[in-house]
């Protein structure tokens, strides 16, 4: 997947530099004023994860509103993924004393605790990382606000609004998304993706490593 994010020079010129999936930033030169230039990413337990989120916000504007839930839906399971594997990597370093290879990642891709539903997966590996599940997470961080129904789990609500858009997608070949469906899929995504950054800094990493 390609990404492209648009900086601006101090002179004022619009520059845009592309990335091709977790590749780096191409460099930037202004063709006003010949400054050079630098797209950094954001420290994160998934680098894709932001990318894809910002991605998602691009193809909602552009009006793709299909591509835009497809987009926002993965940068879910892709910080999901990030959690888990930074965990399964301290705990690899701990045993190893080195760090893992490109191998061992892709191998734990495909463990048992990345399959099923979200909210079993979720569950399971904010379980092992701070003792409690999403929802209850969720309820006692009460200035996080999914839903103006206190009756709906949190987990409910990202079916609802995030997931089950993607499934109708990705399994019935639905292609006709509206722009409504799309920007309360990214909002949704956006809210989990900060609860996932919020867990990160708070987990004692050292615990497990």
């Amino acid at each position: 997947m390609i990404f492209t994010h648009e900086v601006r020079c101090d002179c004022g010129k619009a520059l845009v530099s592309s990335a091709y999936g977790s590749g780096e930033w191409s460099s930037l030169r202004c063709e006003k004023c010949g400054s050079p230039g630098a797209l950094i990413d954001p420290l994160s337990v998934s680098v894709i994860a932001e990318r894809l989120l910002y991605r998602s916000k691009q193809e909602l504007e552009k009006g793709d509103y299909t591509i835009s839930i497809l987009v926002s839906a993965m940068a879910v399971e892709y910080f999901l993924t990030g959690l888990y594997q930074k965990k399964k990597g301290m705990e690899y370093y701990r045993t190893h004393k080195n760090l893992a290879t490109q191998q061992f990642k892709e191998a734990w891709s495909n463990d048992k605790a990345l399959h099923g539903s979200f909210s079993d997966k979720c569950n399971k590996i904010l379980n092992s990382l701070i003792g409690i599940g999403f929802d209850e997470y969720v309820v006692n961080q009460q200035q996080i606000n999914f839903s103006n129904s206190p009756a709906t789990k949190p987990t409910d609500h990202v079916k609802s609004t995030l997931l089950d858009p993607r499934n109708r997608i990705a399994h019935r070949g639905y292609i006709d998304s509206t722009a409504d469906v799309a920007q309360l899929s990214l909002t949704t995504a956006a809210i989990v993706v900060d609860i996932f950054r919020r867990i990160d800094s708070s987990v004692n990493w050292e615990a497990f490593g």
